[in-house]
């Protein structure tokens, strides 16, 4: 029909026809080129949007474990000090002989291990009198440090002070953070400070665990928005005004984040601010921001941009790919910490369980002892009662770093129980060395001296039992967890602050 129709035009009419038709086709083909633009533009946004939901999800997740951890670190190096504070005012241990008032004064109160570099007492005037470092302390004068002018000119009750970066006089000059508290005479007039110091590069090591790219950073924040330390660290950031103050006074309640340029790099990131805990500091977790938006409306007006679009595609799909790797390893951390106790930093009941049960097939397999230690803190609900439950977790966190300190081998593992109580699994290990490691641990707790009023003995104590089995076939973990109930219930029996094994030969009491 068309044919026949064709034929009966002009061969200019023809052409007029074709010419028409071309156009008819290429208007299609343009329309369809715009639908297929504005779809890929409209995936493309919608993408972006999720993108960056995505990212503000993954930066509140890190964000959360940074705060987690530069809390646990914070009050483990605070429970440090104020324990240190409360035994430098002691007259009678002040008298004791230098060695000894050295081995109680910092035996139980630094970890080298988890960051605590060293730790100095300064008299009223400034000057160190007592060096965890040494017997014979350390020559230095140290009252024009902040630290110093703050506890005794600024704030009678400054508690604890973080300090800006600096460099230390008693170690050549390597950069640290300090921590410090006051302490005071008798008659409340000030005496001195504690001080503790941190490496830069323990910041590093923590912050280098969490931070996922070049461009991520992590702001440490005193109350007033100025930068106590950042990573990547600069000299000349120290003390620099990075934050309104008025923001982070909208932060005690819930975090928040924004989308703003930082003027130390000159860079678009997207931050995330937050209170760590119930302390005065806050801080601030950046990730950059991709600007990819110029390139997607590029896109309307040229063939070019099509091909421009597609490869954005593939970029987004690349950027997806990452930002699901670092969910994954972001998740994955979160799962490590659901396996551990918030408050002590030790494992949990259900890790405590899922170790339990293999340790307890691996003892039956190889045909070697299993003991299995369980303390309580002796009268611990009237020590709550008394002191308030803030102090009952500073109690509890400094019973589990003693229990930390006591324990030697990976294959040993420390649990936060339920309440006040706490486990330890000792793999391999008799009733003697069990004993022996359930002594240690009580003596450590009662060397605290965490003052107790309601207890006999007028400090912290805690009670142990003390259980070991060779697992045979068809038996189960659980009558070595009643063999060590009974043990502790004999223990607190018995008058507390002591360890008890099933057999009545081995009572003995840990102070």
């Amino acid at each position: 029909m068309q044919a026949a129709f064709l034929s009966r035009l002009s061969f200019p009419g023809r052409c007029a026809f074709y010419r028409r038709a071309a156009k008819i086709a290429i208007v299609i083909a343009l329309l369809c080129l715009l639908a297929v633009r504005l779809f890929f533009v409209t995936n493309l946004l919608g993408d972006r949007k999720e993108q960056k939901q995505n990212s503000i999800q993954s930066i509140g997740n890190i964000s959360a474990l940074v705060e987690q951890e530069i809390e646990r670190n914070v009050e483990r190096y605070d429970a440090s000090l104020l324990a240190l504070a409360g035994k430098v005012v002691n007259p009678d241990l002040m008298r004791l002989d230098p060695e000894a008032r050295q081995r109680l004064l910092f035996d139980h109160t630094q970890n080298r291990d988890e960051g605590m570099e060293g730790m100095i007492v300064l008299d009223e005037n400034g000057t160190v009198i007592l060096d965890s470092e040494s017997l014979k302390p350390r020559q230095g004068h140290l009252a024009d440090r902040d630290y110093f002018r703050i506890h005794k000119t600024v704030s009678a009750d400054a508690g604890l002070y973080i300090g800006h970066p600096i460099q230390s006089r008693l170690k050549n000059g390597e950069w640290i953070v300090t921590l410090s508290r006051r302490f005071n005479h008798p008659d409340g007039s000030f005496a001195g400070v504690v001080v503790g110091a941190v490496q830069l590069d323990h910041f590093k090591r923590l912050f280098g665990k969490i931070i996922l790219t070049p461009n991520d950073s992590i702001t440490l924040l005193d109350a007033d928005g100025a930068i106590i330390v950042r990573w990547p660290f600069s000299e000349g950031d120290a003390g620099k005004r990075l934050v309104d103050p008025l923001l982070l006074t909208k932060l005690d309640q819930a975090p928040g984040h924004i989308i703003e340029t930082d003027f130390i790099e000159g860079v678009q990131r997207l931050h995330d601010y937050r209170r760590i805990g119930h302390l005065p500091y806050y801080q601030r977790v950046s990730m950059s921001v991709p600007e990819v938006t110029d390139m997607w409306y590029t896109g309307f007006y040229s063939v070019v941009s099509l091909i421009a679009l597609c490869v954005a595609v593939l970029v987004l799909i690349r950027q997806l790919e990452f930002e699901l790797r670092r969910r994954q390893t972001a998740e994955k951390a979160l799962a490590e910490m659901a396996t551990t106790d918030e408050l002590t930093g030790l494992a949990n009941r259900r890790k405590f369980g899922e170790i339990l049960a293999s340790e307890w097939r691996r003892a039956e397999r190889e045909n070697t002892p299993f003991s299995l230690l369980m303390f309580d803190a002796d009268f611990f609900k009237s020590y709550n009662d008394t002191y308030g439950h803030q102090a009952g977790d500073k109690a509890l966190r400094a019973i589990a770093d003693c229990i930390k300190a006591c324990i030697k081998r990976p294959s040993d593992l420390a649990a936060r129980y339920g309440g006040e109580e706490f486990a330890v699994l000792l793999p391999a290990t008799d009733y003697a060395g069990a004993l022996h490691i359930a002594e240690m641990i009580c003596a450590s707790v009662l060397a605290l001296d965490l003052r107790h009023e309601a207890s006999a003995y007028g400090v912290m104590t805690v009670s142990a039992g003390v259980a070991c089995m060779s697992p045979r076939q068809g038996q189960e973990p659980a009558a070595l967890l009643r063999a060590a109930d009974d043990a502790l219930y004999m223990a607190k029996a018995a008058g507390r602050n002591r360890a008890v094994s099933r057999e009545p030969a081995n009572l003995r009491l840990a102070g």
